[in-house]
């Protein structure tokens, strides 16, 4: 409850016309309380069952908001003395939406967003493709993966994606190609995830992931599609396994991004 209205409601004052169902309900919550000073010993035995069972409390957390968000720990064991909840039962009932609401609001600031998590874990995979023809005045399809090539490193993902594409689509039949399909699609991949399109990322990443060259980094990569798109419970999945597998280069990697993911989703 913001301070503000942790103030309108320990006076008793009516909700305004714009109000909702939950402030109205707060409202007629308080209407059973005789005094101000009633109403504001209920609420501190309620911030005490808070801070006992989040480590915070439910004013402490509004001040953590306007100030940025950060958690303000608990100094010792709250007593937990709720002599009046039974009395006034509604209004406790009110007061403790709020709790829920608080703890709610508790939880998200320390569990990051599936964005922070992938943010936090991704780093592109070197650049090794062969065959690169830089120079070249012919629109051929080494010169689009040549410039394909340039956007990735200079992490200019949307172009890169763009580009790899563009190679895939126009495959030259003879000569050969200047790069083997499935590595160039392992980029296209990395790429297409990199320029915050995680969806087709995960779909051109799964097709290589059994394939014995490029199958441990678009098994990486597609599992932090994953997590992008917020299917935590499938990348934590696929990421124990890259973490089980010791012969794997991304097997570290993997094993701290499992630190960050809940295990309680």
């Amino acid at each position: 409850m913001k301070n503000k209205n942790r103030q309108h409601w320990l006076k008793g004052d009516a909700p305004d016309n714009e109000a909702d169902e939950f402030a109205r309900h707060a409202a007629r919550g308080r209407e059973e309380l005789g005094s101000e000073a009633e109403a504001k010993e209920l609420m501190n035995e309620l911030d005490g069952l808070f801070a006992a069972r989040f480590g915070v409390s439910e004013a402490a957390a509004d001040e953590g908001a306007a100030a940025g968000a950060k958690e303000v720990p608990l100094k010792g064991k709250a007593e937990t003395k709720v002599r009046r909840l039974g009395r006034y039962y509604a209004a406790a009932a009110a007061i403790l939406l709020l709790v829920a609401a608080g703890s709610w609001w508790v939880s998200q600031q320390n569990t990051p967003s599936p964005e922070a998590l992938y943010a936090e874990a991704f780093s592109p995979y070197a650049n090794d493709l062969s065959g690169r023809t830089m120079g070249s005045n012919q629109p051929t399809a080494s010169t689009v993966l040549d410039e394909a090539n340039l956007a990735y490193d200079r992490r200019d993902y949307a172009a890169a994606a763009e580009g790899f594409g563009r190679y895939l689509t126009a495959l030259p039949t003879s000569p050969a190609p200047a790069a083997a399909p499935e590595k160039v699609r392992l980029y296209y991949g990395i790429s297409l995830l990199a320029a915050n399109q995680p969806a087709a990322a995960k779909t051109e990443l799964e097709a290589l992931m059994n394939d014995p060259a490029t199958g441990p980094p678009a098994a990486w990569y597609h599992a932090l599609a994953q997590v992008r798109l917020g299917q935590l419970n499938e990348a934590r999945t696929a990421l124990t396994a890259i973490a089980n597998n010791e012969n794997s280069a991304f097997s570290n990697k993997a094993k701290q991004l499992l630190q960050s993911i809940p295990s309680d989703l």
